[in-house]
């Protein structure tokens, strides 16, 4: 017979295979509502935080809430940018950027054609052209880093002590300009940004030629340092981008005029790099 407590193992065992039964129809459902209620980080960060529909009526605070939106995007460049320079580079961190970029692009995209409906004085249009260039150089900076990462991952580190010294002052001057080009840090400054730009150009030229060199004495292969110029000129296209996202950022807030910013082509100088398109 039966004792007490096999009988009460027995009724427990029974309850939860009845629970788990029942359960079995309802999982998908209840599984699809708290989906729909909590979202992962990732997702969040995706979203929009300051394109408030409302504000469309008010062209002045949706435009406020544009440059906020966009100071939001430059971060994700800088950070790609950052990413990129790490040996070796931190591919899982650029692709989070790039996944809420290009979530983010469309958004933007869309509610500047909603705001561009209205009619608007001169100034804001031009704020809205403004706009767009903005995320159009962060969108190409993060497609530049997310490139260059996967082609430093391939590459891995130089091995010649020359092309090392050169490689790090490079990456480290990216790194400074990354650094300085968040414009929702308090001590954002334009003309800093432009002074280490400047710097990152030089370290660029000379890692140049010292692959050249390497080449050219035969200590590298014309394949390798080839790709290593690509590399490179990957990474000094993303600065680039980001420094122009900065300026045109200091344009919308009034730090800088037009006329400052100087634009030059979607491609650089190498022929390296694809030209950037607004999503949307």
């Amino acid at each position: 017979p039966a004792t007490p407590a096999v009988t009460i193992a027995m009724f427990h065992t029974l309850f939860n295979l009845l629970g788990v039964l029942l359960m079995v129809p309802l999982a998908g459902g209840m599984l699809r509502l708290l989906s729909s209620r909590f979202r992962s980080r990732e997702e969040e960060i995706a979203r929009p935080r300051h394109l408030d529909a409302n504000s469309l009526a008010v062209p002045d605070l949706a435009l406020r809430a544009l440059r906020l939106e966009l100071g939001r995007t430059q971060s994700f460049a800088v950070t790609a940018l950052t990413a990129s320079t790490r040996t070796p580079p931190d591919e899982p961190w650029i692709e989070r950027q790039a996944g809420a970029l290009d979530a983010l692009g469309p958004a933007i995209a869309a509610y500047v054609r909603k705001l561009s409906v209205a009619s608007l004085p001169p100034a804001l249009v031009e704020a809205l052209a403004h706009s767009l260039r903005t995320l159009q150089y962060q969108q190409s900076a993060v497609g530049a880093a997310r490139q260059a990462c996967n082609l430093g991952t391939v590459l891995g580190p130089p091995s010649e002590p020359e092309l090392v010294a050169a490689a790090d002052a490079f990456r480290q001057a990216a790194a400074n300009l990354a650094a300085s080009a968040d414009a929702s840090q308090t001590d954002f400054n334009a003309v800093r940004v432009e002074q280490l730009l400047l710097d990152t150009e030089n370290r660029y030229q000379a890692l140049k030629e010292a692959l050249l060199l390497q080449g050219a004495h035969a200590r590298l292969d014309i394949n390798t340092m080839q790709e290593w110029l690509r590399l490179a000129s990957l990474q000094r296209r993303a600065a680039e981008q980001v420094a122009k996202g900065a300026r045109m950022l200091a344009v919308l807030d009034g730090d800088l005029l037009p006329h400052q910013v100087e634009d030059g082509p979607d491609t650089d100088n190498d022929g390296n790099g694809e030209p950037a398109r607004v999503a949307g």
